[in-house]
């Protein structure tokens, strides 16, 4: 009988010191919740936030909207949601999209996107930051190779692909420098049109130009290289060089194409009812080619496109509607000419509905840019 109390009194102590064992655990967690409710609070919203299904609206607008929302605070992947389905039409859905991935770490899913956004989006910041976060790491590692690469096809390699990267990057300057490094001292067509055209980029026309020059010096067909040549000379107002090759060209072979940069050339020297008469009479020769049924399309749209460059808009306007209403697909080419209209007469929302319906061309994403920072 001494021997079962005995028992019984170890094993009462036993469990005392169990349940305060228990207590002594459960205590501090109790204190630890009231003494932080709204982190308590927090993690119950967290918790529901994660569960509970997001009812996403239909609206695409509505939608790009929510998803920003999301993103601004860091919910990543609810704003994946929003954005991903109209990420390959809607260029700021694929910024979007684009910004989350980037923000995640997952570099090789943002890439894409992020270059899909970037002609809608030239000057947009976040996208700068996230895409050249995204290449900074190659660009470091050809920077470094090439400095102790010594075979010189290995680095124009390298100096060429530099040059895509950074063009990626909109550095076109560094990008137009490190491909003019990769050129020979004899250079061939193709590259010096590349060059001419990455310094274009870059805005530095007049050294574009000299290599559209060129590259017509060594082609056998000069005619388009000092075209190009011309055109970086109007951007840089140098008329007077332009008018002397726009007169060799003319000397050498006349015709409507010439025209358009003579209308140009009136314009930067401010003879704008010259410029109004050589549109007209643009228009006059296209429709007289349509008449003998000569590439009708492209005349018409040519005729078009010279009296709404100022030939006369009015009439312009009307044959583009005309050719629109023939057709049962929006006509890029007619939206074009009817977009650059509205942006130079600062009509920038009829524009801009214009460029959103071509997510996939780059021209016309980059004046979607253009006329979003208007």
């Amino acid at each position: 009988m001494i021997h079962d109390f005995k028992y019984f009194r170890i094993k009462a102590v036993r469990i005392t010191a169990l349940v305060g064992v228990l207590l002594f655990i459960a205590i501090p967690n109790q204190c630890h919740a009231e003494e932080s409710p709204e982190t308590e609070s927090k993690k119950i919203s967290d918790s529901k936030e994660t569960a509970a299904p997001m009812d996403l609206p239909t609206d695409p607008s509505a939608l790009l909207s929510t998803g920003n929302t999301l993103l601004n605070r860091g919910r990543y992947e609810r704003a994946l949601s929003c954005f991903l389905p109209g990420s390959a039409l809607d260029p700021a859905a694929a910024l979007g999209a684009g910004l989350c991935y980037w923000k995640q770490g997952k570099s090789a899913q943002a890439a894409p996107l992020l270059r899909r956004a970037k002609a809608a989006f030239p000057d947009n910041m976040d996208l700068r930051n996230a895409l050249f976060e995204v290449n900074k790491a190659e660009i470091q590692r050809l920077s470094e190779k090439i400095l102790w690469t010594k075979a010189q096809p290995a680095k124009i390699d390298i100096y060429r692909q530099l040059a895509a990267l950074n063009e990626e990057n909109w550095e076109y300057a560094e990008s137009a420098r490190t491909f003019a490094c990769s050129l020979s001292s004899k250079p061939d067509y193709y590259s010096l049109i590349r060059a001419g055209y990455l310094y274009k980029l870059a805005k530095s026309y007049r050294t574009a130009a000299n290599y559209y020059l060129q590259a017509a010096k060594v082609s056998t067909s000069p005619h388009f290289a000092t075209m190009w040549a011309i055109d970086c000379l109007l951007l840089d107002n140098q008329t007077q060089p332009a008018e002397g090759l726009l007169n060799y060209l003319q000397g050498k072979n006349p015709g409507p194409d010439l025209e358009w940069y003579w209308a140009r050339l009136h314009r930067a020297k401010g003879n704008k009812d010259e410029a109004e008469r050589t549109l007209r009479a643009l228009g006059k020769f296209y429709e007289k080619e349509v008449r003998a049924r000569h590439d009708v399309r492209n005349n018409r749209l040519n005729a078009a496109k010279a009296y709404v460059e100022g030939g006369d808009p009015k009439r312009g306007l009307a044959m583009l509607g005309r050719m629109s209403a023939g057709s049962t697909f929006p006509d890029a080419d007619i939206d074009a000419v009817r977009a650059q209209y509205y942006f130079e007469n600062k009509n920038y929302l009829s524009a801009i509905s214009i460029y959103r319906r071509y997510p996939d061309s780059v021209a016309m994403q980059v004046s979607l840019g253009g006329a979003l920072v208007n």
